[in-house]
């Protein structure tokens, strides 16, 4: 349990305490509620140069002085303690005074109630990055992301500087592995001369699994940095998760409510099953926010406010259970009022070859389009008409003092890849996005053709409208082609789908009122090896 849940707790029981003694002699207090806010007059020190974090401890408006104050801090190795206590002056200020090595530190204020008077209080947390430290970005990818079990897979990615790409080499990494039963399984690796790591693992019990890489060494010049994605072991049932909100731009310490329900891919519920709730908050950690377990109905609903100002991303997460799938669903919450930005992206190459080197690059910027510097931007690929492949950021990258990002790119499969570019916001600003799609490779032009066995049937009386799929003088099986139609309004609509044969054929049956119709057939493409085609359009007079 961390400090600061200890400390809540214990003043927490002891507040119970103090009122249950008082209630026994007809003697309650009234205990009034406290606010504790916290501040550091610089969030970037150089190392070891003092600085100051200071803040107030008030009831409503009014000052409450002579409490004790307490500074809780958590440093590079993440580890919670109190690092000192002061009291509150005559107008509720406190101040604390604070020198660091190199690294990233984090602190809170705490005053545990005086258990007659004033309940207890937190102050938010403030985050103080100590020294030079440059941003790490760091990725994950699996060569499969659903697999027997038992089978041997590969989790592999790559430390870079989150800003100019470099590859970071002989750096500690570090990959937690939680099965479906909550069982955490840890690995350690080093980076080679290119920033790579690779994992190789097997699983022995199906359900999905959440692996989680990260790098963590300031010592190093650089910031620590993180990446998670999920796989499935076998063939566990897949779910869904609803998610909706009462109010997506509340404002500071307004209430909402997040609700859903967890559903199998049959629209079961799922009862009984623990879902986690995370945030991102807007200074760029995640924290976690809440768990919560579903009803009868699969359902769930929980409620918060903020009390600071940002562009907020919550996620509620169901980890599988082993027979049921894990699925995840989120969401973005501006909370009071942000300024607009805009988020560019452009490509180097429009059709880039399989392994060809490719950079997406752009700029973020506000709404006057002044550039925003030190800005993550997180890079999301997927291939269009694929299912995801495990889900997550793709890369992740950080701006640059002209608010401009780039990453360097080569696919190994063709296909239609789509790539968005995600800026998600921050204290002041919020979030915006650029999206680009680019054919990868060549894919095979394809012939479509379409003829009638008649082209005056009676009115009503019944035709076919038959065709071939060919990729030069092959045939094209087990794809799906979509007719198209026109009446005697002229309004175009699709009239049915087919797949074709083993030879490519295709054939429609129609049978039509009386009138003149036009009909062509159309193959959207595979995405990933055929073009899109459409043969030429057809006339049918029915009844003439």
């Amino acid at each position: 349990m961390s400090t600061k849940k200890q400390l809540i707790i214990i003043a927490v029981a002891a507040l119970m305490l103090s009122v249950s003694l008082l209630g026994s002699v007809g003697l309650v207090a009234a205990i009034t509620a406290n606010t504790l806010t916290i501040t550091a007059n610089t969030t970037t020190p150089a190392a070891n140069q003092s600085f100051t974090l200071s803040g107030t401890l008030t009831a409503g408006t009014t000052p409450t002085p002579g409490k004790t104050i307490t500074l809780l801090r958590a440093g590079p190795s993440g580890t919670w303690g109190a690092v000192g206590t002061t009291t509150t002056a005559s107008n509720g200020s406190y101040t604390f005074t604070r020198s660091e090595s190199q690294g990233v530190y984090h602190y809170y204020a705490y005053f545990a109630g005086d258990t007659t008077t004033y309940s207890t209080s937190t102050s938010p947390t403030v985050i103080l990055t100590v020294g030079n430290l440059q941003q790490s970005a760091i990725s994950i990818f699996a060569t499969n992301y659903t697999f027997a079990v038992n089978q041997s897979y590969t989790v592999y990615g790559f430390l870079q500087n989150a800003v100019s790409g470099a590859f970071l080499t002989g750096q500690p990494i570090e990959l937690t592995i939680q099965s479906p039963s909550g069982q955490l399984v840890n690995m350690s690796a080093t980076t080679a001369s290119n920033g790579s790591y690779t994992f190789t693992r097997s699983e022995s019990s199906p359900g999905s699994y959440k692996l989680t890489v990260s790098f963590s060494n300031t010592s190093s010049g650089y910031l620590a940095s993180g990446a998670m994605r999920g796989f499935t072991v076998g063939n566990p049932v897949p779910t869904t998760l609803s998610l909706n909100i009462t109010n997506s731009n509340p404002s500071v310490n307004q209430s909402f409510t997040i609700s859903g329900y967890l559903t199998d891919i049959n629209g079961t519920p799922l009862s009984g099953e623990g879902l986690y709730l995370d945030a991102r908050l807007p200074a760029g950690n995640w924290v976690p926010e809440a768990n919560t377990n579903t009803d009868s109905n699969g359902h769930y609903s929980v409620t918060f406010s903020d009390q600071n100002p940002g562009q907020y991303y919550y996620e509620v997460i169901f980890w599988g259970d082993g027979p049921s799938a894990s699925v995840v669903s989120t969401l973005e919450v501006a909370v009071g009022t942000l300024q607009p930005t805009n988020t560019s992206m452009n490509a180097s190459v429009n059709n880039p070859g399989v392994g060809q080197p490719f950079t997406l690059s752009g700029t973020l910027t506000d709404a006057n389009g002044s550039p925003l510097a030190g800005k993550e931007i997180d890079l999301y690929d997927s291939v269009v008409g694929q299912p995801a492949q495990g889900g997550g950021i793709f890369e992740t990258r950080y701006t640059d003092q002209n608010g401009s990002y780039a990453f360097v790119l080569n696919e190994s499969t063709s296909g239609y890849h789509k790539y968005i570019a995600q800026f998600i916001g921050d204290q002041t600003h919020a979030d915006s996005q650029a999206t680009v799609t680019l054919t990868v490779g060549t894919l095979a032009s394809t012939t479509l053709t379409i003829t009638a066995n008649t082209t005056k049937p009676a009115a009503n009386q019944s035709f076919t409208l038959s065709g071939t799929l060919t990729a030069g003088t092959t045939p094209v099986p087990g794809k799906t082609i979509t007719l198209l139609r026109a009446g005697p309004s002229g309004t175009w609509s699709a009239a049915g789908t087919t797949t074709t044969a083993s030879n490519g054929s295709y054939t429609f049956t129609r049978s039509e009122s009386q009138g003149v119709y036009h009909y062509y057939a159309y193959f959207a493409g595979d995405t990933t090896t055929y073009s899109t085609s459409t043969s030429p359009t057809l006339s049918v007079s029915v009844g003439a």
